[in-house]
């Protein structure tokens, strides 16, 4: 599967903990800020159709288990009424941002 420039960034963003505890704080400029924003950033750029490639070809691979349990834990996330260092220390979302480093390890 070939992934996108793009799609790496976006998932490097979301598996680099310390860059979103400053990004999120306001910290870094130009960088993503929000819960929102790095969740959106990563479907924005092609995830969904990674996804729903990997179903469609009943992909047994490493890298593509892994996507769709990145896809999992994203969808089951409940951050309701969470504010941003609450989601930052919510072990939940520390296993999101491990899960999309180990597919970085793959890539």
């Amino acid at each position: 599967m070939k992934v996108n420039d793009n799609f790496i960034f976006s998932l490097k963003c979301l598996a680099d903990l310390e860059q979103q505890k400053l990004a999120w704080n306001g910290k870094i400029p130009n960088c993503v800020s929000s819960f929102d924003e790095e969740v959106n950033t990563l479907y924005d750029c092609g995830f969904e159709c990674y996804i729903e490639e990997i179903k469609k070809r009943d992909s047994q691979s490493e890298l593509s288990r892994k996507l769709i349990e990145l896809d999992e834990l994203i969808e089951n996330y409940d951050r309701e009424g969470g504010f941003r260092d609450q989601i930052l220390h919510d072990p939940e979302w520390v296993l999101i941002t491990h899960k999309a480093q180990e597919i970085l390890d793959l890539l």
